[in-house]
């Protein structure tokens, strides 16, 4: 049968899917700085920690639904975290 999936479609799908992912780090890499000097390493770190655990969950329930739109929002904010986790991790 007909697919309604074409490879066009995939490609515009991985290049936001990719867009999402790195423009949290063109904006939030000066606050997560600002974060990792004006607080507790160790606070800033357990709150990212939940953060991963709660996006990984929410990546799950997004795969398990199929929902590309709410996978999407999870890479968005997956990257807004790896944005903030960097500079407490170094």
């Amino acid at each position: 049968g007909k697919t309604l999936v074409t490879k066009d479609w995939e490609n515009g799908i991985a290049a936001l899917a990719m867009a999402l992912f790195v423009i949290p780090f063109l904006i939030c890499v000066a606050p997560a700085g600002y974060f990792a000097d004006r607080f507790s390493k160790r606070h800033v770190l357990m709150g990212v920690k939940v953060a991963e655990v709660l996006l990984v969950l929410g990546g799950g329930l997004a795969l398990y639904l199929g929902s590309i739109s709410f996978f999407m929002g999870i890479l968005f904010l997956m990257g807004i975290h790896a944005a903030i986790y960097a500079p407490v991790k170094y």
